[in-house]
């Protein structure tokens, strides 16, 4: 059997979170845009409308930047404690789980 060393596994593990992080917020600006007949393609978008007081969905791009913030600091800290030997790499699915949940 051909084991892998553990910086290649970060690596991998990396890779994978990344798109699962993606992904998790994509996910809450879809459910969005499908909710509000809005067509945000990303964060990104809503991140240009958070300074307009009078755009309608500003409360939503607020809360979406908040939101992807505070996941990505969040992935990253559990990256950090594995790179440290703090714990154990989680699979896919715990580091899902362990990720902030949408309020907005």
């Amino acid at each position: 059997m051909l084991k892998i060393d553990k910086n290649k596994q970060l690596l991998i593990l990396k890779s994978k979170m990344t798109i699962e992080v993606e992904k998790h917020i994509q996910n809450e600006v879809d459910k969005y845009n499908k909710a509000n007949g809005t067509l945000f393609a990303s964060v990104h978008n809503c991140a240009t409308y958070v300074l307009v007081e009078t755009y309608p969905h500003r409360q939503f791009c607020v809360d979406i930047v908040n939101f992807n913030a505070k996941v990505w600091e969040r992935a990253r800290s559990i990256e950090a404690d594995v790179v440290s030997e703090k714990r154990e790499m989680p699979s896919i699915e715990e580091f899902i789980a362990e990720l902030p949940v949408f309020n907005g």
